[in-house]
């Protein structure tokens, strides 16, 4: 919530307009957090039993940070056909294209996309939150 205080202040110095688009933005990180709580959860399980999946999850991130459009726009940058590719199968490059699109340009994100991923991160949530639930007392046993 700093970085978003950051653009905010930065939108106002640059003089881009704020409006009632803004509150797309909302639904938007509740999205956000939603996938990664849901891949977060997932994660954590297999964290306990494999040692090394922190040196994968590392490359994994990075790799997706890269590929996620934080330094360009992909709509813009990328061919046609490779750009839809990027943005559909890449959940947090759609979130920064339609935060982009939300606050520079004034313009309704894409909820048809964004609506799938809502499913995805509610799916990979619950089958999380059970798998968890479901080896708990084992967790210890591995820690240990």
């Amino acid at each position: 919530f700093i970085s978003f205080g950051l653009v905010f202040l930065l939108m106002l110095i640059n003089g881009i307009p704020l409006s009632l688009q803004i509150l797309n933005f909302i639904p938007l990180v509740i999205l956000l957090v939603l996938i990664t709580f849901g891949f977060s959860s997932i994660l954590l399980h297999f964290g306990v039993f494999v040692e090394d999946l922190t040196n994968i999850i590392s490359i994994t991130l990075k790799l997706v940070f890269y590929l996620s459009g934080i330094f360009f726009s992909i709509s813009t940058r990328v061919p046609e056909p490779y750009n839809r590719i990027l943005l559909n199968l890449n959940p947090i490059a759609l979130i920064i294209d339609s935060f982009r699109k939300i606050l520079l340009y004034n313009k309704f994100p894409n909820y048809s996309v964004l609506t799938i991923w809502l499913v995805v991160g509610i799916f990979f949530s619950v089958l999380g939150l059970k798998t968890i639930y479901k080896y708990e007392n084992s967790y210890v046993k591995v820690i240990k």
